[in-house]
């Protein structure tokens, strides 16, 4: 049981009544949150039952060895004593025992992730001894056996077991047996180190594990385990000092049930609810509950009449005024949990509201938001409104973090590796758009500044795009600006324009010769140097070097990644999509625009080198039996969903996150998997077979030739898309292994993202202060994500930023239209794939946006709907190799509900609620 190892703290269990010395360093990562909660209340003097916290050290050590450090039951039994000394009853005593409640308590507060056990001390005995003292025994042991079993043998009594309390106690402690091969501990002790033990395990639950790669939190912190002499409440319950649904109101809520407050906590009962005034305490408004199951004390000697008011008023002002105080004392709205007997008032543990911070800084973030656009607006002249658009990079990367928006708004520059990409074609940048770049990050999603945009492409030019017309179709940012504005010549412009007209000619030229040799160039002089400079980088040792080595490090990778093998990846599928934009543009000018798009999309399908597709068909190898994951690990274990979010684990460090996808991929056989990559190739087969007779239906032939090179053209690079980004990640991997090896020296965590690369340098010297900045800028994220934004924002209308159109609540709603086809199906919802396991089959796949994450999950789909993205992101390019309708629909995933029937149309870009039937798939 022991291992010879000392706590670094000095103690491996502190009392909530015992300061901590200075050397035991910070008490909310040694103690977690709910024991330095029970620990500032009580020294603050509030009435909190007394008990004791077993460290997160020791969880560590438990973790790390599978046994309890030595000195740690010794530690245990010595406070267990002292509580017996200060209630004056014993544990285990079979007259008056005391009993505990074991609780988790985890540093960052992972609510209902771990286990808590009630009533830790009963045993049979004790009515055996005094059948009349105890009348609610069976009924109380009955329930601390239920979360006994579950917490420390994960055993659960069938569904439907209605027998009366003593016949369950009976059979679950015979189920113990059975499944243990062991007697039930026996001793009251015994059982609170088993109960112990679970909490410790608990840590690594499935659900626990879930949370915490959900949230960023560290998985080897450990939890902490308190232990506290249970209160028998006749009434319990929780106090919020603010209303977490009105924040900015002038009353606290109360809620109130009979018994212990496990039933309230859970969700097991409807507890009364009081709205009382924060200032006078004077009773408000009052809902009533409902009954359901009720937590017992075993000391259930009055019980309240049902029908009597769980609360008077009395009671009431007394608890009201003594939440304020709690809030008062800690500077901050507060979660507090309650109990009353016989008009004692206990509280059992506190904590912030959580979500109340976000809340009350929303509308702070809206408006400074709204003053920051203001700020951009024209002044004079003849231009007075302006438009944002939503860029397709918030499609993989929603809600950037600090230091992933401050790196990628670096690459977006003019001067920064895409920016480069445009200089090294020809285009001149405007020298606003070098410095500047054309990307705005307004509320956490990242928007284009049209007017900004089209300096991308010659600065000198006064070119741009019309308000009124991207409002109606904000698809036209794909393409070059076309709109001549006078009042943006300059007095040099007349002088410039030859240079600039000659400067366009050359690129058409130079543009026309490097799509030629696009391929070639990547494939032989570009990709073997990079592979190589990853091995290498790949291969040092991070550890081994000293922090300014470290950052120097970080830049280097910064600079080679994103500003120089950036700029030379994403050439070919450049020319691809331009390519394609071309072949689609010649096909408009002969047929309906629905029909150029669906052919030129046909023709591009199913096409060989698809990167994408070669990790579906692994991954369903792996799934199947027929790879192992480590193949796959080898190959993609650099990427993730939402892989441009350097705060992403990548799959390599993160297995599980691919779970979710596995159980997709093994839904289909693998036969059934390759015959739909098979037909899509078929269609793209079938097309070029029937140019000719298209073009001569159409009176086009004497633009076959150039019509059959642009095919060829797209075909062959529109896969670099996707190749060019498989291959950018590899460098993004060994910038974000960079920045872990600084988090793990300054003891950071997730929180490094919130800071940039340039805060990095002096962060040792400022910890203080920009640990502040860290939590303010968390607050700032999550307020920025409760803001419903459009996908075109207009000057005219910044008042509404934020806040949620409701005006279009019809049954149908048109988008774009991305992939080809209709189809009818269940809407399912899913935000993150690592959370989708079974989804069932023929499902509407409705999210904000995919990358190469998400695509297993297009597997069962018959259909998609995605918030964000054009024709050529990664959802509608898989959409279509699958051969499923897709549409883009801002703000879906509100406007559509779980389980709820719809047909997508993607030839008209439409997506329609349907009642009942199924219209089929066309």
């Amino acid at each position: 049981m022991n291992q010879h190892t000392s706590p670094a703290s000095g103690k491996w269990v502190v009392a909530f009544d015992q300061p901590l010395s200075p050397d035991m360093g910070d008490a909310r990562s040694l103690l977690g949150g709910k024991g330095a909660s029970l620990a500032g209340m009580t020294a603050a003097g509030f009435a909190v039952p007394p008990g004791f916290t077993i460290t997160t050290e020791a969880c560590r050590q438990v973790m790390q060895h599978g046994q309890w450090p030595e000195g740690l039951a010794a530690e245990v039994d010595e406070h267990v004593a002292r509580l017996e000394a200060q209630c004056g009853r014993r544990f285990g005593d079979l007259h008056d025992p005391l009993l505990v409640s074991v609780r988790s308590g985890a540093a960052q507060s992972m609510p209902g992730m771990m286990d808590t056990l009630l009533n830790v001390g009963l045993h049979p005995q004790l009515v055996t001894e005094n059948p009349q003292q105890w009348p609610h025994f069976w009924e109380v042991y009955a329930g601390f056996l239920r979360a006994f079993l579950r917490s420390a043998a994960d055993l659960e009594l069938p569904e439907g077991d209605h027998a009366d309390p003593r016949t369950s106690c009976e059979r679950m402690l015979a189920l113990w047996q059975e499944q243990q091969q062991q007697p039930f501990p026996e001793t009251p002790r015994a059982i609170l180190q088993h109960s112990i033990d679970a909490v410790f395990r608990s840590w690594h639950s499935d659900r626990a594990r879930t949370y915490r790669r959900r949230h960023g939190l560290d998985d080897s912190a450990g939890t902490a385990v308190n232990i506290q002499v249970m209160f028998p409440s006749q009434v319990s319950g929780v106090v919020f000092t603010r209303d977490p649904n009105d924040p900015h109101s002038a009353h606290l809520v109360i809620e109130a049930a009979r018994g212990l407050g496990e039933a309230v906590v859970s969700g097991d009962v409807t507890p009364d609810r009081y709205c009382i005034d924060r200032s006078d305490h004077q009773q408000g408004t009052y809902y009533p509950g409902e009954s359901g199951r009720e937590v017992r004390a075993l000391d259930s000697a009055k019980e309240l009449e049902q029908g009597e008011l769980v609360l008077p008023p009395e009671q009431i002002r007394a608890l009201a005024q003594l939440c304020m105080r709690v809030e008062e004392w800690y500077g901050a709205a507060m979660d507090i949990e309650w109990g009353l007997r016989h008009g004692e008032l206990a509280l059992l543990q506190c904590r912030p509201i959580r979500g109340m911070d976000v809340l009350l800084d929303r509308e702070a973030a809206r408006q400074e938001a709204i003053a920051h656009l203001r700020a951009q607006l024209p002044q004079g002249g003849k231009r007075s409104r302006k438009v944002w658009v939503t860029h397709n990079l918030g499609e993989t990367l929603a809600y950037p973090t600090p230091m992933s928006w401050d790196i990628v708004r670096d690459f977006m520059r003019g001067d920064g590796g895409f920016g480069l990409l445009y200089q090294d074609l020809g285009y001149l940048p405007s020298e606003q758009v070098r410095k500047e770049g054309f990307l705005e990050l307004i509320c956490g999603r990242i928007y284009a500044d049209p007017d900004r945009l089209a300096q991308l492409f010659w600065g000198g030019m006064p070119l741009t795009y019309d308000c009124e017309a991207i409002v109606a179709d904000p698809a036209q940012l794909e393409g070059p600006p076309k709109v001549l504005d006078p009042d943006r010549a300059d007095a040099h412009f007349l002088a410039q324009l030859p240079r600039t007209l000659m400067g366009m000619w050359r690129t058409a030229r130079h543009m026309r010769q490097e799509a030629a040799t696009a391929e070639k160039t990547f494939e032989q002089e570009i990709l073997p140097p990079w592979l190589e400079y990853c091995r290498t980088e790949t291969a040092t040792d991070l550890s081994q070097l000293n922090p300014a080595e470290l950052l120097a490090t970080l830049h280097e990778r910064i600079q080679h990644c994103l500003h120089r093998f950036a700029t030379a990846s994403l050439k070919p599928g450049f020319h691809g999509g331009l390519a394609l934009a071309q072949l689609q543009g010649i096909f408009a000018r002969f047929c309906e625009s629905e029909e150029a798009t669906i052919l030129a999309r046909r023709l591009t399908s199913g096409m060989a080198g698809d990167i994408t597709w070669e990790q579906d068909e692994l991954l369903a190898q792996v799934a199947h039996g027929e790879a192992c994951l480590e193949d796959f690990l080898a190959r993609f274990g650099h990427r993730a969903s939402g892989e441009m979010e350097l705060a992403t684990p990548r799959w390599r460090e993160d297995p599980e996150a691919l779970d979710g996808m596995l159980t997709a991929a093994k839904r289909i056989s693998l036969d059934d998997l390759r015959a739909r990559h098979q037909a899509a190739a078929q269609q793209r087969q079938a097309a070029e077979d029937g140019l000719d007779e298209t073009l001569y239906r159409w009176g086009a032939r004497s633009h076959g030739p150039r019509i059959r090179h642009l095919i060829s053209r797209a075909q062959t690079l529109l896969p670099y898309r996707e190749k060019g980004k498989y291959y950018l990640m590899m460098g993004y991997d060994l910038i974000r292994r960079c920045l872990l090896e600084l988090a793990r020296r300054y003891d950071m965590g997730p929180d490094i993202f919130y800071l940039t690369p340039a805060e990095l340098t002096d962060y040792p010297q400022r910890r203080d202060e920009l640990r502040e900045c860290i939590e303010a800028r968390r607050i700032r994220s999550q307020a920025h994500q409760r803001l419903d934004l459009a996908p075109v924002i207009d000057s005219e209308q910044l008042e509404q930023l934020g806040i949620p159109d409701e005006s279009d609540s019809g049954e149908e709603r048109d988008g774009i239209a991305i992939s080809a086809g209709i189809s009818t199906g269940t809407v399912r919802i899913v935000h993150d794939p690592r959370d989708a396991h079974d989804l069932g089959e023929g499902y509407i796949l409705v999210c904000p946006s995919t990358d190469p994450g998400w695509t297993p999950l297009f597997i069962g789909a018959h259909g998609l709907v995605v918030e964000r993205g054009g024709t050529l992101s990664h959802g509608a390019i898989v959409a279509r190799d699958f051969g499923i309708p897709a549409v883009t629909l801002p703000r879906a995933t509100s406007w559509l509900a779980d389980g709820e029937r719809i047909r997508v149309d993607g030839n008209r870009g439409r997506v329609v609620r349907i009642q009942g039937g199924d219209d089929g798939d066309l």
